[in-house]
Order: structure tokens, then sequence, then C-alpha cells
């Protein structure tokens, strides 16, 4: 009996956080402007996922991109999730990523 009550505990848990985690990428992919990131080769995502979160946006990664929930438009948060992005390192074990421009999807630059 106290096998089957833990089991419907763990159970229930998991489905809590499945649909949290449903429920922040539907906010990412519902937002009226986002920002999308390709994450370079080398690089970990979830770092940069990572990065964007401690800054107080939803951000998910799909593959090697992340897309960036901007609520109060892209312009106004571009600088400083170009800022965050810059500053996540390659991986989770804190190895620095290499320098480079930091180019969301909807710019066209010539680097």
């Amino acid at each position: 009996m106290v096998v089957l009550i833990v089991l419907a505990g763990v159970a229930a848990s998991i489905l809590v956080i499945a649909r949290r985690g449903d429920a922040q990428g539907q906010r990412v992919h519902d937002a009226a402007t986002q920002l999308v990131y390709q994450v370079p080769a080398g690089q970990d995502p979830g770092t940069v996922v990572a990065a964007v979160r401690a800054e107080g946006c939803d951000a998910v990664a799909e593959g090697a991109r992340v897309v960036i929930a901007c609520p109060g438009g892209a312009k106004l948060l571009r600088r400083r999730m170009r800022a965050a992005i810059a500053a996540a390192p390659l991986n989770f074990e804190g190895d620095p990523a290499p320098k480079s421009d930091i180019v969301f999807e909807d710019e066209h630059r010539d680097l």
C-alpha cells in the first residue's frame, strides 16, 4: 500500500514538472516578439538558455537554436540578451566560450 502511495506521488510530480516545461515552451512560442540565436558548434545550448533565464527571460533550446521570449519587444531586450549570451560558458563545466559576434536570426550582418 505504501509503495502505491509513493508511486502515485512520483507520477504526480513528473506530471507537474512536464506541464511546467510545456507551459514555459508555450510562453516562448506565444510571445509576440522573440529573438532566435543559432548556438555555434561546440557550445552547449543549455548554457545559453541558462544565461538568458538568469537575466529573467524565458528561453528554450530547439537543437542548436535558442528561442528567447521578449514580451516587452526584441528591441528593448536585444542588447541585454546579447550580453547574456556573450557571457555564457561553453559548457556546464564552466569552460569559456570562444569570443564571437552574437547575431540573432532576424539581423542581417556581413560578418
